[in-house]
């Protein structure tokens, strides 16, 4: 619902937009005002742009520190990764990613193999330790 939302007021914002700029939409506008109301207009593919055509086999997944995932399809994936490996002590393996199997942190052990979790960067909250890193998903 946040993201029909969100796409909703974006798409009303430039519309509004076009129409109080005569057709052209200036360049570079993180908000604009139309009357005595300011609008501000946030896409959720600001962090990672559009979503890209995937890879076959894959489908596209979130938006992850700044880059598009591609997931592997349940049925493909041992073509795409291979066989699953033996986790290490602490993780358990995840999705196909990328072509490669996530090491998943179990959650008991997460501040352990990726130590305290940092502060997002600004449109991006804190999300699972995967292979010894805090993941930064996109909102």
């Amino acid at each position: 619902m946040k993201n029909r939302v969100s796409t909703f007021v974006a798409f009303f914002a430039i519309a509004s937009m076009n129409a109080a700029f005569g057709g052209q939409i200036p360049n570079q506008i993180d908000s604009f005002e139309y009357g005595n109301t300011i609008v501000l207009a946030q896409l959720g593919s600001l962090n990672c742009g559009l979503k890209p055509l995937p890879e076959l086999g894959y489908e596209i997944g979130r938006c992850i520190n700044g880059q598009w995932e591609q997931v592997s399809k349940s049925f493909s994936s041992g073509l795409n990764c291979g066989l699953k490996p033996l986790p290490e002590l602490g993780y358990e393996i995840g999705r196909c990613i990328n072509g490669q199997w996530e090491q998943v942190s179990k959650s008991f052990s997460s501040g352990l193999n990726c130590g305290l979790k940092p502060l997002p960067e600004l449109g991006y909250e804190i999300g699972r330790c995967i292979n010894g890193q805090w993941e930064q998903v996109s909102k």
